[in-house]
């Protein structure tokens, strides 16, 4: 199994659910998180503001989110979004997820960025990866980290393009795929190192997408499948085996870093230039993101 097509069968997951499976939102996750906000057919849509950036500054509240699909957000939802004022959506879904869950917002007019491309015979490779005899949770952490070793350099126009949005105070902007913790874990993991967040604050933000990912059919309930689906396939897997394909583990996360930190040097310098990020853009970037550290 190719490490691109494990980027789709992690994403695939969720891109079948399908309105029924998403319209759990939040129930169930932990209460009293001011990042998370409570909308009912969200998913792991998360407010990135607070964050220590050094220098007596923090992240600003209510310019920077994360999330995975938008396609089951309801009317309550958009009301609440409403407030929001939303500008841009930056969409990094591939186009088979698009298709599947199209983001139809409903409030404001923002920017909706998305890119053309592929990522192939999802299902197959979930076949072939899960039919191995002997298959072990180690043995996906392992597949799992080897795709975030991949992500940096296939999603590399796509994280320039925000970068160029954030720069240009487009703001707020959203930041999603289906699960809101791959793509979009390394694209927020990237924003934060360019505001100077610590690298250890980057990752604990990065784990706690692991909470917020209710997923009915993989916590045990009992769902009919059309033939062919693939939560089909899911569902009939040990509970061991899902957890570290759709959890958040920050070995993964550090291992998207290290593969930047090898070939680069060092993240700043993957950003400044793989992404483009001049030094005016990065002052431009933080002046529009970072505020005085609250008391």
């Amino acid at each position: 199994m190719t490490i691109r097509n494990l980027v789709a069968l992690a994403c695939v997951v969720l891109a079948g659910t399908g309105m029924e499976a998403f319209a759990a939102g939040t129930a169930g996750v932990p209460v009293g998180n001011p990042r998370l906000l409570p909308l009912e057919g969200g998913r792991n849509f998360r407010d990135v503001g607070g964050y220590p950036a050094g220098e007596g500054m923090q992240v600003k509240w209510g310019k920077l989110y994360r999330s995975g699909t938008l396609y089951a957000l309801t009317d309550n939802d958009f009301a609440l979004l409403d407030e929001r004022d939303i500008a841009v959506i930056a969409d990094l879904r591939s186009n088979e997820e698009r298709a599947g869950e199209p983001t139809m917002w409903r409030v404001d007019e923002p920017e909706i960025l998305s890119w053309a491309y592929s990522q192939g015979d999802t299902l197959g490779g979930m076949r072939e990866l899960f039919s191995q005899e002997g298959l072990t949770p180690a043995d996906v952490t392992q597949v799992m980290a080897g795709l975030y070793r991949e992500m940096p350099g296939q999603q590399a126009s796509h994280y320039r393009d925000i970068f160029d949005q954030l720069a240009d105070n487009r703001l707020p902007l959203v930041v999603h795929c289906s699960a809101g913790k791959d793509r979009t874990g390394v694209g927020i993991g990237l924003i934060l190192t360019a505001l100077g967040v610590p690298r250890e604050v980057i990752l604990e933000d990065y784990a706690m997408s692991e909470k917020y990912q209710q997923i009915p059919v993989l916590k045990g309930k009992d769902y009919q499948f059309e033939e062919g689906d693939p939560l089909a396939l899911m569902a009939a897997l040990p509970q061991e085996l899902v957890a570290p394909l759709m959890g958040s583990n920050p070995v993964y996360l550090e291992s998207a870093f290290a593969a930047i930190e090898e070939q680069h040097g060092s993240v700043m310098a993957y950003i400044q230039g793989e992404l483009e990020v001049s030094d005016e853009e990065l002052a431009q970037l933080r002046a529009n993101l970072l505020e005085p550290l609250s008391n």
